[in-house]
């Protein structure tokens, strides 16, 4: 079912009475990077997945976008989902949105996958900075062929190019040049956040299907 709540599209799956898990997707891609995740799971859990804001059709705001927007945004789809002790799992930008949020809520479980409890080091920083320059001389297309490359395994890009070409048509509608500047931007200022994660049980129930390069 899809709904929009404060401007953020959401999906849910499942029966509402099973245990829910929040997905949460990374930079630069939409909610449907999880479909093929939620289908291994949605029999036996209430999923919901949404658009980060500005990205997928999720509504632009005019405020200046933080990790704390972001996180607002989150316990806003808690809250008018009325989810009690949802699990979170994040992926990548969407890992730093769900760190943040555990620090302001106790949740059932928190799941990240690729994604990081640190800063940005010298080295990334300069690395984000040059990508922003690049968008601002060559354009969005040459930056998102060249976050692909790396953000997917060369075996799965050889396998799945349908699904290649479906992520980066879905990136290129939906993320203005000037939102893509300000999203590189806000994660060169992610703060440290120190967490000791305790995988339990759960994360063994069920085997996610592979297409990312873990670094």
């Amino acid at each position: 079912m899809q709904r929009i709540i404060d401007g953020i599209n959401v999906k849910t799956f499942g029966e509402v009475t099973n245990q829910a898990i929040v997905f949460i997707h990374g930079f630069p891609y939409d909610q449907t990077l999880w479909d093929d995740v939620i289908d291994e799971f949605k029999d036996e859990y209430y999923c919901i997945s949404y658009d980060i804001r500005g990205f997928g059709k999720s509504a632009l705001i005019t405020a200046q976008f933080t990790m704390e927007s972001y996180t607002q945004d989150l316990e806003s789809v808690i809250f008018g989902l009325k989810l009690d002790k949802p699990i979170i799992f994040g992926f990548s930008m969407g890992g730093y949105i769900a760190l943040r949020a555990n620090e302001r809520e106790n949740y059932k479980a928190l799941i990240l996958a690729n994604t990081t409890t640190s800063s940005d080091d010298d080295k990334a920083k300069l690395k984000r900075a040059a990508g922003i320059s690049d968008i601002d001389a060559k354009g969005l297309e040459p930056f998102i062929d060249g976050f692909l490359s790396v953000a997917f395994s060369e075996d799965f890009i050889k396998k799945e190019p349908l699904k290649i070409k479906k992520i980066k048509e879905n990136i290129m509608s939906f993320n203005p040049i000037c939102w893509i500047t300000v999203s590189v931007k806000r994660l060169q200022q992610y703060k440290n956040i120190f967490y000791f994660l305790i995988v339990n049980s759960f994360c063994s129930t069920k085997k996610i299907k592979r297409g990312y390069r873990v670094n």
